[in-house]
């Protein structure tokens, strides 16, 4: 059963990165808690709702379902989202500090223009997923898994990538200095137009076998590897 507030609808609307601006609202107002609350408490899914300048802390909406939803310059902080779902789903210049989003289930989402330092997103399933122009330092990946996902222009120094599955991913422009990569296999995988300082890897450096790197980058991996350049 689906759970429809109508505040900001946006009903057959496909998210895009620029195009939420500018809706206008049709019904009654709806605060996040409120609408949270309600779903939780009657198991439904929130769907069809943008959410703007919605600002909690703590806020717990663990195992709520959200389809078609947009979350536009909320900030939210240390909040919730354990096994949380989202689908065709937007966060869109919001603060996700500290928020736990363990165990999630994300399929085609984005998350745009957003920051994140310290927040969880381990055993996430993240399909048909784009994160672009997002800072997310120190983040929590591990045990995650990624298909069909694209990550552009991001900040991600520091997190961590550990024990992760990458079944279809593409890196563009993104800062992965001393990310950690232990025990994931980053076979096939382009990092040429990202930053890969430091990366993090097991002793043997399996991880970066099959790894498509720039030349500058092919040095700086041989002196991690041991090996002089002359």
């Amino acid at each position: 059963m689906k759970f429809c507030i109508r505040c900001n609808s946006i009903t057959g609307w496909k998210p895009s990165y620029r195009s939420i601006i500018g809706l206008r609202v049709k019904g009654d107002f709806a605060m996040l808690e409120d609408v949270v609350t309600k779903a939780r408490l009657e198991e439904e899914t929130i769907f069809d709702v943008v959410f703007t300048k919605e600002d909690g802390e703590n806020v717990d909406m663990s195992g709520v379902k959200f389809e078609n939803v947009v979350f536009h310059k909320c900030r939210l902080i240390n909040c919730l989202f354990v096994k949380t779902t989202f689908y065709n789903s937007v966060f869109e210049d919001c603060d996700l500090s500290g928020c736990n989003f363990t165990a999630g289930y994300w399929k085609s989402s984005k998350i745009v223009g957003s920051k994140g330092s310290g927040s969880n997103f381990k055993l996430c399933t993240f399909k048909n997923f784009e994160l672009v122009e997002a800072k997310f330092q120190y983040g929590n990946f591990i045990n995650s898994l990624w298909e069909a996902a694209k990550i552009i222009k991001c900040e991600l120094s520091e997190s961590c990538f550990a024990e992760t599955k990458f079944r279809s991913i593409s890196f563009s422009a993104t800062n992965l200095t001393k990310v950690d990569f232990f025990k994931t296999s980053l076979k096939g995988i382009d990092l040429s137009t990202c930053v890969i300082v430091g990366l993090i890897t097991s002793d043997t450096y399996y991880e970066l076998k099959g790894l498509k790197v720039n030349a500058m980058q092919a040095v700086d991996l041989s002196l991690l590897l041991g090996i002089k350049v002359v």
